[in-house]
């Protein structure tokens, strides 16, 4: 059966709607005729920079998402929103990239370069999970890996109290944190140990704090420590072993708990 589905209409309440303007017109435009306004787009500061060397780093075409843009006099047109996406174009060496031409005035840009970045849907990390394991990238398929060695299964989507079964967990970044520290063989080893402690059986079990306990108590019974602290050069692999399977700069950083410049430096050590 196909996992495709049309559009649908949610049964919500609409407020009343103002005008919907004219459509943009879709173009590639020469990054030469580009202009950014300093009146309210952000100045390119340390976490900018940061931002465009990923872009660049991992610069692919197929997620790139077109910019927004208005007409200037002279045939020019002011960026209202895809600086750092712009950036980094030009870094790569490209002279167009595909933009939305909207029709707005400088007193509107503002407006729509707030509406752009502030109205934006946070994705969740089931929805991250979900997208990454039908894209076969293996930190997802670790997960399911280490899961899958002691039954448990891993949620696409959070469920309640009521309706969470026996063995399903919620703990998706949890079991992430863990497999990027520790590997995906010592967390399957500690899941499958704690299946048999007294509860685990039971609906909700498998939270946060009952994996942190379960990977924390196998460790300590292997004469391990709870935590790791791996020399400068066996950590600089296992950054550049977690950046191969798709893990995020931040994602690392926050289980690894290094600073971002490290793990630069040891992409760039591996490149």
């Amino acid at each position: 059966m196909s996992s495709l589905r049309p559009l649908a209409k949610p049964q919500i309440p609409l407020p009343s709607a103002k005008p919907a303007g004219e459509p943009p017109r879709l173009a590639f435009i020469p990054l030469s005729k580009l202009r950014i306004d300093d009146t309210y787009q952000r100045r390119i500061e340390r976490r900018g920079l940061k931002t465009i060397e990923r872009i660049v780093s991992e610069f692919d075409w197929n997620r790139f998402a077109p910019l927004i843009v208005a007409p200037l006099q002279g045939g020019l047109y002011a960026i209202i929103d895809g600086q750092h996406r712009a950036t980094a174009a030009l870094l790569r060496g490209f002279d167009k990239v595909p933009c939305a031409i909207v029709h707005a005035s400088a007193a509107e840009q503002p407006g729509i370069f707030a509406a752009v970045n502030g109205d934006v849907t946070p994705i969740t990390i089931f929805q991250m999970f979900k997208a990454a394991r039908a894209a076969n990238q293996e930190w997802a398929l670790d997960i399911d890996r280490a899961c899958a060695a002691a039954g448990i299964v891993p949620l696409v989507y959070p469920k309640g109290r009521g309706e969470i079964k026996p063995f399903e967990t919620m703990a998706i970044g949890t079991l992430r944190q863990f497999i990027i520290r520790f590997g995906v063989a010592e967390v399957a080893a500690a899941l499958k140990a704690a299946v048999k402690h007294h509860g685990a059986d039971e609906p909700g079990f498998w939270n946060s704090a009952a994996i942190k306990m379960a990977v924390s108590d196998w460790r300590i019974a292997q004469g391990k420590r709870p935590d790791m602290d791996p020399s400068a050069s066996s950590l600089a692999q296992r950054i550049r072993e977690l950046r191969a399977k798709g893990h995020s700069r931040f994602a690392i950083q926050a289980a690894l708990r290094v600073k971002l410049a490290d793990i630069e430096e040891a992409i760039r050590g591996g490149a």
